[in-house]
Order: C-alpha cells, then structure tokens, then sequence
C-alpha cells in the first residue's frame, strides 16, 4: 500500500511482511514455530527459576524438595515440562485451563502462594544439588521467584525466543 504526503511518498511493506512471516511460522496452529519456541523459552523459565540465571539469583527454598518439584511449564493447556524430576516430593500440575498460545509457570503446593506473598527469611533451608556441586556457590533463597526472574530475565528470555524462531524457522 503506497502513501504520499505533502513531503514524501512512501509504500507499507512491513503489514504484509508480518502476515507472511505470521503464516511461514505457524502463528496459530499446535506444532508451529511458534509454538517451539514458547516451549522451548517455557522450559528455560523454569531452569532459570530452580537453578538461578546470570541476571537473577534467587530461588525457592528447599527443605524436602516438594515446592521445587511442583513447578510446571504449559502452553495454553499443553503440559510441556515440570521440576520433577529432580525433586520427586513435588506434586506438579498435570493440567491447567490456560489459553491458546499463553505461557504459564506455576509451582503446585498448598504453601505456594503463601511463601510468594510473604516476606521471610528462610532458616533451615539446604542448597540445590548445583550449588552443593559447586563449593562457594550460594544461593539466594527467596519469594517471589518466578516473577523475580521474569523481570531480570525479560531481555535474554526475548532474545532466546527470537533465536528459537530464527532456528525453527531456518529463517
């Protein structure tokens, strides 16, 4: 679409770029690149969330392991990954209603949302299994953990989406 003005003229090529490149990655269908790569951006909230990220160091407390293996990953209603495994007193949710396309990370315990909200000062708490590897590391035991990384790591999670785009995409 041309447009023209009293100093230039000018032709729209970005809308029908979009809608081309919307319809090369399979905005809207299961299986799409899209859809690859939120899984693949899901799956890597989650490790930055257990294990910390460059950006952010603070993680759920562990005593038994429960809270850290009740982390789950979906999209939309798609179980695409949890925290399991190497947590097995967690309980992670095996279904949630969430909507076509939309990310979601959540942790499974009836305290939750109490340790999210409340500020506190964990006691009795050991390392994860990384910083037991590693002599010197500490971890920064905290609330709000999830949302917490979602901040400090908006930047590097958008970067790595684009990236998982690019690569599915062959583009």
């Amino acid at each position: 679409m041309a447009y023209k003005s009293a100093y230039f003229k000018y032709t729209d090529t970005l809308t029908n770029g979009i809608k081309k490149y919307r319809k090369k990655i399979n905005m809207n269908s299961a299986g799409g690149a899209d859809e690859k790569a939120k899984m693949k951006v899901a799956l890597q909230i989650l490790n930055n969330v257990i294990n910390g990220s460059r950006k952010e160091s603070v993680v759920p407390p562990i005593q038994t392991g429960t809270l850290r293996g009740s982390g789950s990953a979906f999209i939309g209603s798609r179980k695409i990954g949890d925290t399991k495994g190497d947590y097995p007193e967690g309980t992670p949710a095996e279904t949630y209603g969430g909507k076509k396309g939309e990310v979601i990370i959540g942790f499974n315990t009836a305290y939750a949302a109490k340790l999210h909200e409340k500020n506190w000062t964990p006691g009795g708490v050991r390392p994860s299994k990384q910083a037991a590897r590693n002599p010197g590391m500490l971890e920064d035991v905290g609330n709000k953990f999830v949302e917490k990384h979602l901040r400090a790591d908006k930047d590097d999670l958008l970067k790595f989406y684009a990236a998982m785009i690019k690569k599915e995409t062959k583009g």
